[in-house]
């Protein structure tokens, strides 16, 4: 769920007695209200982030989850090279302070191997995956619902790499370990499914995609509902 605009990141308005509204003019033509209020809380995030960083220091807790926080916003308003430097800030703070396996290090070394991906630079993202998930095995345990986060994503960026074969083996070791730890409605192990049938689909394999696909329909549809955002892809994927 979205936050709103004028509110913190705990849903809390931040100017009482104001609203921020989009409006549309009669003829359809956007008026500058809505980039108005993404500009404001980037302004506001940004703020907070350098006072942190002013008042406690660039490796304490709070300031390196507003920079994280800044730097996902910017991402999701599309502007993922403006979040870039934020994020290599952060990871380079994390490593610093915290240590190279800090689940916080992990955490941040994620979020850029992703914000890299969104830049089309995956060849870049994929040794931040394979040291986040070697760290978070050694760390966490190969069944930690972090690390098999982070051997989907690896996964992933082998396929967009032209390399399905290579995420094969991880998206189905990624499955199996999710319904044994999470269960088969949970919404990592349905994006596992997807994943995997993304992957055999890559491969040429639709015979071996499309139960997975239905197996994730029905199950969506139980845990999810029929009109839920992720049911409807499932349902366009089969399509």
């Amino acid at each position: 769920e979205g936050l709103g605009l004028g509110c913190n990141r705990w849903s809390e308005k931040q100017f009482p007695g104001r609203d921020v509204k989009v409006v549309q003019s009669i003829d359809g033509a956007s008026v500058r209200s809505g980039k108005a209020g993404a500009d404001l809380k980037i302004a506001v995030l940004r703020r907070r982030a350098e006072g942190l960083q002013q008042s406690h220091g660039e490796a304490h807790p709070d300031t390196l989850v507003a920079l994280g926080d800044l730097a996902a916003t910017l991402r999701e308003l599309g502007r993922p090279g403006e979040a870039e430097p934020l994020e290599r800030q952060r990871l380079e703070a994390s490593e610093r302070c915290l240590g190279p396996e800090h689940p916080r290090t992990l955490i941040a070394m994620g979020n850029l191997a992703f914000t890299l991906r969104a830049l089309g630079r995956a060849q870049e993202a994929e040794p931040l995956e394979q040291r986040r998930l070697e760290a978070s095995e050694s760390t966490l345990g190969i069944s930690h619902q972090h690390t098999l986060v982070a051997m989907g994503n690896l996964a992933t960026t082998r396929r967009e790499l032209g390399r399905p074969r290579e995420a094969e083996s991880l998206d189905w070791k990624r499955l199996q370990m999710s319904e044994k730890v999470l269960g088969g409605e949970h919404p990592d192990t349905l994006e596992a499914l997807g994943n995997l049938a993304a992957t055999l689909s890559e491969l040429g394999r639709y015979a071996e995609a499309e139960p997975l696909d239905r197996r994730r329909l029905e199950a969506s549809e139980r845990a999810l509902g029929q009109n839920h955002p992720d049911t409807l892809i499932v349902i366009g994927n089969l399509a």
